[in-house]
């Protein structure tokens, strides 16, 4: 989990004392940051202390029937009652370990949903527009890696995104977009009749993106997608699949599959 430090030292582009706040995974990181920002030794380096829960999380975790652990801290708590409350799922540890890169402060409890929207919230605009992309490749590709830093194409992801920096009608459409929205796009359907919606594909940032992963790739756009409601894996739509009904007995839900025809 990355810890919080303030630290005071010289700084040589102003020549004076500054005191600023890093958020890090170990506190050698520290150091290493400092040096390669311009700052000269002694560091007075302090852990700022994260705040504990307060009485109302601790009041909606009773109400829950959740148990806060031991030294949970208030983004704990908020974390942990968040997934209990919206039903988030883990998220994957390549986004994890993308947003300890980049210097966000989050718990090891968070959600997916929540993970999201605390790395599109808090990132630099290149960075942003970098990670839509990032995440529009990955819903017309099917490519599951989820560490844009580590990604083969990042150098590809960032081309595109110093290109759009300056492009208004691009960056005004982005902030339209929440975390939560780029988990994936268009419509997800289910083998047993649901569906769900993803971020929109009918805007600049989205309709940009796809035209130039398919310049650059040859990758086409996909609106549309097919998921297995047993296995939750992605189904090819053009051939036979296992559709399922609900089916219940002694308040047990339980899919049955009815074979279908090929879906043209």
């Amino acid at each position: 989990m990355n810890r919080k430090y303030r630290v005071k030292a010289f700084y040589v582009e102003t020549k004076r004392n500054r005191t600023v706040n890093l958020i890090v995974r170990h506190q050698d990181d520290v150091t290493e940051i400092l040096k390669n920002s311009g700052f000269l030794e002694p560091f007075e380096i302090k852990e700022v202390m994260l705040e504990p829960p307060t009485q109302q999380q601790f009041e909606q975790a009773r109400i829950l029937s959740i148990t806060l652990p031991d030294g949970a801290s208030k983004e704990d708590a908020n974390a942990i009652i968040s997934k209990k409350v919206f039903g988030d799922s883990e998220p994957q540890l390549g986004l994890i370990e993308y947003a300890y890169e980049k210097g966000l402060l989050l718990s090891k409890y968070v959600g997916k949903k929540e993970l999201y929207d605390l790395i599109y919230d808090g990132l630099a605009t290149v960075d942003r527009i970098a990670f839509f992309i990032f995440e529009v490749y990955r819903w017309v590709s099917e490519d599951r890696d989820s560490n844009l830093n580590k990604h083969k194409h990042k150098t590809l992801f960032y081309e595109f995104a110093k290109q759009q920096l300056g492009n208004e009608k691009f960056l005004k459409a982005l902030n339209r977009y929440s975390g939560q929205d780029v988990r994936f796009f268009g419509t997800l359907k289910f083998t047993d009749g649901g569906q769900a919606r993803g971020g929109r594909t009918d805007t600049i940032p989205y309709q940009t993106s796809a035209e130039f992963l398919n310049i650059k790739l040859g990758i086409q756009n996909v609106e549309i997608k097919m998921m297995d409601s047993v296995t939750r894996k992605i189904v090819d739509i053009s051939t036979p699949q296992k559709i399922y009904t609900r089916a219940t007995t002694n308040d047990i839900t339980f899919f049955l599959p009815i074979d279908i025809p090929n879906r043209t």
